[in-house]
C-alpha cells in the first residue's frame, strides 16, 4: 500500500492549533497505524509555504501525496 502524506498547517501555539494537532495525531496513530507520513507547518513561522498551497484558513488539512485529483 502507498504511504498517505499530509500536512496540517496551524497559525500559532493557540488552543484551536493545538486541538488540531492533538486531534490530528490521533487520527494518524488510530485511524491510519503507519500507513501515513506528516508534517505540521506553523503558517506564522513559514507563510511561503502556506502561500504557495493556497492556504487562506487554519487548521487546514492538506493530502499531498498520493498527488490530489480535481475534477
Amino acid at each position: 500500500m502507498e504511504k498517505i502524506e499530509l500536512t496540517l498547517y496551524i497559525a500559532g501555539d493557540t488552543p484551536r492549533s493545538k486541538k488540531a494537532v492533538r486531534d490530528f495525531m490521533d487520527l494518524c496513530k488510530d485511524k491510519f497505524k503507519g500507513a501515513v507520513t506528516f508534517g505540521i507547518i506553523d503558517v506564522l513561522e513559514r507563510s511561503d509555504l502556506a502561500r504557495k498551497e493556497g492556504i487562506i484558513l487554519t487548521p487546514t488539512l492538506v493530502k499531498m501525496h498520493p498527488a490530489r485529483v480535481f475534477r
